[in-house]
């Protein structure tokens, strides 16, 4: 294009060129400094071409230079001016949304409690969709289990259904968005395989706004919202705005998740450790197993719980029990 426009004596085919590849460096990680690095090289490498091709003097070379110099400069002016232009519309989208991912961020961030963090953030969404149902589902292993709800109980057919824990391999929705890494909306009269018009009928759902939530590329959450009845469909702007706030609390989530696992080891090492000073420390054998069983109780959640001792005679024998009234019942074994 360079030596078009050269043997042309004219910079537009250059121009029109810098305008198709725009979309290239409108991306998050572009530096305005490459294409610049970029527009010099392309110098370095048409000089070599055009002695070779026109086969010119020295003298006409440093003409055609001069001439080079001159369209980089129009291009990479031009350039700057068409981006400039394009980040000043898109910071003015950007001040639309400020306010409401603001406000999302500030309520994920108000607590490190995970379940009120999921919570809070189940709201924010169901905020963005319009919608007073929606609800969250973590990730855990290969299946999204449900966390937080909002207006979800009350519908018993789709509380029974979100209940069990949703799987990629045979939910095809779950499937469709965990593969896709993008929010999805389907509407209850849209011919799709993804979710029956006969299922949406059953689940009183008029439209479904599927959302995932992504830290550094790892699926934390699984974000739903609905509407039923008369209430307005949600829209596909919605989406859209509820995918960036879940990108914007994506953070939060992750902080509180692990936090969450670093107090369940904090209790399960300081479990040990009770029971490892007990041993040290050689008090009688009842006094380690009550040890034992009061910190099993507390990692497990248990309401009960009973030691048995094994020895080469006996096989296993009941040595402790504590809690719940059917493990006591043990102790008679």
């Amino acid at each position: 294009v360079l030596i078009r426009s050269l043997n042309t004596a004219s910079s537009k085919a250059l121009r029109e060129n810098v305008k198709r590849i725009m979309p290239v460096y409108l991306q998050p990680d572009f530096r305005i400094d490459e294409f610049v690095e970029g527009v010099l090289l392309l110098k370095e490498a048409a000089l070599p071409v055009l002695r070779k091709e026109e086969e010119q003097e020295q003298p006409e070379i440093a003409e055609w230079a001069e001439l080079i110099d001159a369209y980089l400069r129009e291009i990479i002016s031009h350039f700057c001016g068409l981006y400039a232009e394009e980040m000043q519309g898109r910071v003015e989208e950007e001040k639309q949304r400020t306010g409401r991912l603001l406000k999302a961020v500030r309520v994920a961030e108000t607590s490190l409690d995970l379940e009120d963090v999921l919570q809070q953030v189940t709201s924010s969404v169901a905020s963005t969709l319009g919608t007073s149902h929606s609800c969250l589902l973590l990730a855990e292993d290969d299946t999204f289990h449900l966390h937080a709800s909002l207006g979800v109980v009350e519908k018993y057919v789709l509380w029974r259904h979100l209940s069990r824990p949703l799987s990629p391999s045979t939910d095809a929705l779950v499937d469709h968005v965990v593969a896709g890494r993008e929010p999805a909306l389907y509407l209850s009269d849209d011919q799709t395989p993804l979710i029956s018009q006969e299922s949406c009928r059953t689940l009183g759902v008029t439209s479904l706004a599927a959302v995932p939530m992504l830290a550094s590329d790892r699926l934390l959450a699984l974000i739903l919202g609905f509407t039923h009845g008369d209430e307005p469909i949600i829209r596909p702007e919605q989406v859209r705005l509820a995918s960036m706030v879940g990108a914007t609390v994506a953070p939060a989530v992750d902080n509180a998740t692990l936090h969450a696992e670093t107090q369940k080891q904090l209790a399960e090492t300081r479990s040990l450790h009770q029971v490892t000073t007990a041993l040290l420390d050689k008090v009688g054998l009842h006094s380690v197993l009550a040890i034992v069983c009061r910190e099993a109780k507390q990692i497990s959640g248990a309401g009960g719980c009973a030691v048995l001792l094994g020895n080469q005679d006996e096989g296993l024998r009941v040595a402790f029990v504590s809690g719940d009234p059917a493990c006591q019942s043990l102790g008679l074994i």
